[in-house]
């Protein structure tokens, strides 16, 4: 090989090597110190972006997983009402089956009822009292119709649905306002005090926009007719509406979201009905004569199938959430073993690795310096 004094390749040769074994070796250390296998983008871009999907979905599922335990603790507070329900009607029943008998007296049966009475009134005690963080289970929800509705904010103007949360009270009171030049509409709880503005889009054609005013207690739906031009300007009752509560509680429909998506497969709702005297069909029982014990005894027939069907119902939806809990485990983990082959480092090869590339860097460094030695030769010769 030519020696020269104006260039040295293996100099340039043994300083590139010198880099890219440096460079190697702060990759190493970068990933070891920080376990990550990727540690920038660059470094392996699909294994990044599908790591990170990966990484959400765990932590959607661990909510998930929440979100079963806590639809089974509820369920399991409904079972044991239920169970303790259950105990009561069969005493009720034993109770009307005594008050049957032509041999006692009038004061005898009253004293059965007395009990009577007082284990009907504990049944709609525990109806009452069964709650989850504040949410009544057995005693059904409040529902609230839409009344009073003002001209200026009704269908006409695109507003197509009124939902009542609760926050929402019976005969509550609701003024609207909307300003174009802002697109915000405010919505107060004229009842309550209570007020809450928020950022309004129209809708496009065929489609829907909710908006949500928490606070104040209801969910306002608009389609496209709603003109975001215009003001509304709270002048009276053109712009109220009201929320009136049903004679008849209805049912609690529990939903639980237990997947990662918002289609209907990601959730699951059991339906809680109300059950107390009154919906049992035994509010208004007494043991008082023998005919009224007979009414009772078949009234209690139906109750005890009825707290039966509801104990059914609640126990299949236990199994069921036992299961999704179960599924979405397996799911957590096999989701987050996919995710760390592809993010997390080999700590084993990683080191290997390194220790490699620091080898490498100072055989690049020992040749580099002999490599910058060659030139010296050159200057030897001309020295003579």
């Amino acid at each position: 090989m030519v020696v020269s004094l104006i260039s040295n390749f293996a100099a340039d040769i043994s300083r590139l090597q010198l880099r890219d074994h440096s460079e190697a070796t702060e990759s190493s250390l970068s990933k070891i110190s920080s376990g990550q296998r990727v540690f920038r983008a660059s470094e392996d871009p699909a294994a990044l972006a599908i790591g990170s999907a990966l990484a959400v979905d765990v932590a959607a599922l661990r909510s998930a997983q929440l979100n079963v335990q806590q639809g089974t603790s509820t369920l399991q507070i409904v079972d044991g009402a239920l169970s303790n329900m259950a105990d009561i009607m069969n005493r009720l029943k034993t109770l009307a089956n005594q008050a049957m008998s032509e041999q006692i007296g009038p004061s005898a049966r009253a004293f059965i009822d007395v009990e009577y009475q007082e284990l009907v009134t504990e049944l709609d005690r525990i109806s009452a009292d069964t709650k989850f963080n504040g949410v009544q289970l057995l005693g059904g929800q409040t529902e609230y119709q839409l009344t009073g509705l003002g001209t200026n904010i009704d269908t006409d103007n695109g507003f197509v649905g009124f939902e009542f949360n609760q926050n929402a009270n019976n005969n509550d009171v609701f003024r609207v306002n909307y300003f174009a030049a802002t697109k915000v509409m405010t919505v107060m709880n004229v009842t309550q005090g209570v007020a809450q503005t928020i950022a309004i889009d129209s809708p496009d054609v065929g489609f829907l926009n909710e908006y949500t005013f928490e606070r104040a207690g209801v969910k306002i739906t608009l389609n496209s007719d709603f003109d975001d031009t215009t003001d509304i300007n709270y002048t009276g009752a053109t712009e109220e509406f009201q929320a009136t509560a049903l004679a008849t509680p209805a049912a609690l429909n529990a939903v639980y979201q237990v997947g990662t998506a918002t289609d209907s497969s990601d959730r699951i709702t059991v339906s809680l009905p109300v059950v107390n005297s009154t919906s049992l069909g035994i509010a208004a029982t007494d043991l008082l004569t023998v005919g009224n014990a007979r009414i009772a005894s078949t009234m209690l027939d139906g109750a005890i199938d009825q707290v039966s069907s509801v104990r059914s119902s609640v126990g299949a939806a236990l199994n069921r959430l036992e299961s999704v809990g179960t599924t979405i485990i397996t799911t957590i983990e096999n989701s987050e073993a996919a995710r760390s082959s592809l993010l997390d480092v080999d700590m084993a090869f990683e080191i290997t690795q390194m220790t490699s590339e620091q080898v490498l860097t100072e055989a690049s460094i020992n040749m580099l310096t002999r490599a910058n030695q060659r030139p010296e030769t050159l200057l030897q010769l001309l020295r003579g």
